[in-house]
């Protein structure tokens, strides 16, 4: 019957035995069976597929088997199906997948026309793996391959990619077992497992809550993590953190939280909820990075600012301030942050001078100057860098204010410094791939409302740097040295190895001259308290000592504008630290006011003089009313009278006389 898979004929002649109709009797109740059904008129009957259709692939005839599939079970769902015309609307393929299943049909043609070799061998499939591995093929595979094409009527579409199902297994049907995928070769660090519906139903929870913050979604793991998932983080022996949960339930690794959010949401949905519909449309690409040539630590420094999502809000009023403006400067040989600078109301270049600061002084003693106590090796590296590259914005200004102490007073302490090409921001790829950018956006403009403090938010940032340069995964520049010395592939750990073995270019000055170089100068006006500056009182020890014999009033000082716990100040050709006298008896808002709360404190102290002088006359009247209704009387002044004293009598003249006779003759 035409438009069918015929079975073999049972006719056909073969070598041994001449047909397969030869292994039944004559009398085999069978042939009666066989006669019986090709009498049958199967479409009234009602059997399904009775009539074939015109196109697509031949089906078994009904009369052979009702059940039989037409397919093979990697292909179902796609019975009835041209698979060729669905191939041909497949437009931007590289290769159609009728190619790949003739290409598949080629690499078993020898075993087809070897098939009754095969058959009767001992033991076939020894026999076919023998053959297969002297060929170089992969025996599974063609095997499968080989005995699917021969089941499925030997036709070419039986061996059809599996592409169709890709994607649409069900992963929660089996909780149990170990995770999918290629095993895990950091079991120390990452415990793996499968994930169940409740664990996909919280990542998807998670992501909905967290998106928005513009922040990859690996950024927003380790918060969703933490917030949803309740996790924690331990040290293990080689120094890596790695997450873990009080009650030791397994945690879904970054990868799996990444692919479970893909599943769930179109690319779209996601690109737009991570990032907003405008910026979502726009695709930069990368020119490169200056690392390629660089073998030294600060050999190369890449400095650029940026703007924090949230805005702080004033200890003193408790209302919102202007965004701080960070500046980080990353080293382009082991894209460690070797340092950080702040500025309040825009892009400032003291901000960039902050960040100089910070190099030259060393990590340590700077954390120490906002209140951060930190280890040596968890910041490493001090000192100026060789060479510094910046854009054209305030950092191009930086120069002119650095200056070297001694007569000659232009000299920079930067030797060698570069600006990307005008317009050319990605000039600086390192810097630009790894500072937070905010783009103009057509929406209205949106930020984040912290109830921060501009020192604690200033603390915050000094905290992300160390974090970034323990939890970047240092990908370019580890080369085969640094693996055989079992250097951690970090930036910190990198520099940190770097410094060991002397590859650093960096140029190490003393905290006075930073000082001088670096801060801001102003005024400050000596008391008998100390050293007074924008409210505050600052002493040491050192100043009592030094301004006690000399009549000092006005000293020339320096400061760090978003964190007065400390200022210097000039007196007698030394450089002296004095420490704000809140920290010893005041609370943590006043020791850490920035410059710009600390004016903000001027102006309260100055208005609640104002109010007190009203105040003041006000609590004076309400005495005199209270006095008037407590004693039935109008008020009435105290009246000062003022007794005359009793005056001495004037001496007579005979008593003058005796008295001038007396002092002459005693003279």
């Amino acid at each position: 019957m035409p438009r069918f898979i015929e079975g073999q004929d049972r006719q056909q002649v073969a070598l041994i035995p001449e047909c397969p109709d030869d292994f039944i009797a004559g009398d085999n109740p069978v042939r009666i069976i066989d006669a019986f059904v090709d009498e049958l008129n199967l479409e009234s009957l009602g059997f399904e597929k009775a009539a074939p259709a015109a196109t697509g692939r031949p089906s078994y005839h009904p009369a052979v088997a009702q059940d039989q599939p037409s397919v093979p079970p990697h292909l179902e769902g796609l019975e009835g199906v041209d698979l060729r015309s669905v191939d041909i609307q497949r437009i931007g393929a590289k290769k159609s997948n009728i190619e790949r299943a003739q290409d598949r049909v080629f690499a078993i043609a020898d075993y087809v026309s070897a098939w009754p070799a095969i058959t009767a061998a001992t033991n076939p499939e020894r026999f076919l793996n023998k053959m297969v591995i002297e060929r170089g093929q992969t025996p599974r595979r063609i095997r499968f391959w080989l005995l699917t094409y021969l089941c499925f009527g030997r036709s070419e579409l039986a061996l059809y990619p599996s592409f169709a199902r890709i994607g649409h297994y069900d992963r929660t049907i089996n909780t149990v077992g170990p995770a999918y995928g290629r095993n895990n070769s950091e079991s120390d660090l990452v415990v793996t497992k499968r994930l169940s519906q409740a664990d996909i139903d919280l990542i998807e929870k998670s992501f909905l809550h967290l998106a928005g913050k513009s922040l990859h979604l690996t950024k927003l793991y380790p918060e969703a993590m933490i917030k949803f998932f309740h996790a924690t983080t331990e040290l293990v022996s080689d120094g890596n953190r790695r997450y873990m949960t009080a009650d030791g339930v397994v945690l879904p690794t970054v990868n799996q939280y990444c692919y479970r959010v893909r599943q769930s949401f179109k690319p779209r949905e996601i690109s737009e909820a991570l990032y907003d519909k405008n910026r979502s449309r726009r695709e930069s690409r990368s020119k490169g990075s200056f690392r390629e040539t660089l073998t030294n630590f600060m050999e190369v420094v890449e400095c650029d600012g940026f703007y924090p999502l949230e805005k702080p809000c004033s200890c003193v009023t408790k209302k919102e301030l202007d965004a701080i403006c960070v500046v980080r400067a990353i080293c382009a040989t082991t894209s460690q942050i070797v340092g950080i600078g702040f500025s309040l109301k825009g892009e400032h270049s003291d901000a960039y001078s902050m960040m100089l600061f910070s190099m030259a002084v060393g990590k340590r003693a700077f954390c120490a100057l906002f209140g951060i106590d930190i280890e040596d090796s968890e910041w490493v590296g001090n000192g100026m860098p060789l060479r510094i590259i910046n854009d054209r914005g305030p950092g191009s200004t930086l120069y002119t204010r650095i200056k070297s102490l001694g007569p000659k007073r232009r000299a920079h302490t930067l030797p060698i410094r570069e600006m990307t090409p005008s317009g050319s921001g990605q000039s600086k790829a390192l810097i630009e791939g790894r500072h937070p950018k905010e783009l103009r956006l057509e929406e209205p403009r949106a930020y984040v409302k912290s109830e921060k403090t501009v020192w604690e938010l200033v603390t915050s940032e000094i905290y992300r740097c160390i974090s970034q340069n323990e939890s970047h995964f240092l990908q370019e520049g580890y080369t085969a040295t640094l693996a055989s010395n079992h250097v951690r592939q970090t930036p910190n750990a990198v520099a940190a190895y770097l410094i060991k073995v002397g590859r650093t270019d960096a140029q190490q000055i003393a905290f006075d001259d930073a000082v001088r170089q670096f801060l801001p100068q102003t005024t400050v006006r000596l008391t008998r308290e100390g050293a007074r500056f924008r409210s505050i009182v600052f002493r040491s020890e050192a100043l009592t000592e030094a301004a006690s014999s000399k009549r000092v009033r006005m000293l020339k000082a320096y400061y760090i504008p978003l964190s007065l716990r400390h200022v210097w100040v000039e007196i007698g050709g030394q450089l002296l630290q004095l420490d704000n006298e809140y920290l010893y008896n005041g609370g943590s808002e006043d020791v850490h006011l920035s410059e710009s709360e600390a004016l903000e404190l001027e102006q309260v102290k100055k208005k609640n003089k104002r109010r007190q002088n009203a105040n003041r006359i006000a609590a004076d009247c309400q005495r005199m009313l209270n006095e008037e209704k407590s004693f039935g009387r109008p008020y009435k002044h105290p009246e000062v009278i003022t007794q005359p004293s009793k005056r001495t009598p004037k001496a007579t003249a005979h008593e003058r006389a005796a008295h001038y006779a007396t002092y002459q003759g005693a003279r």
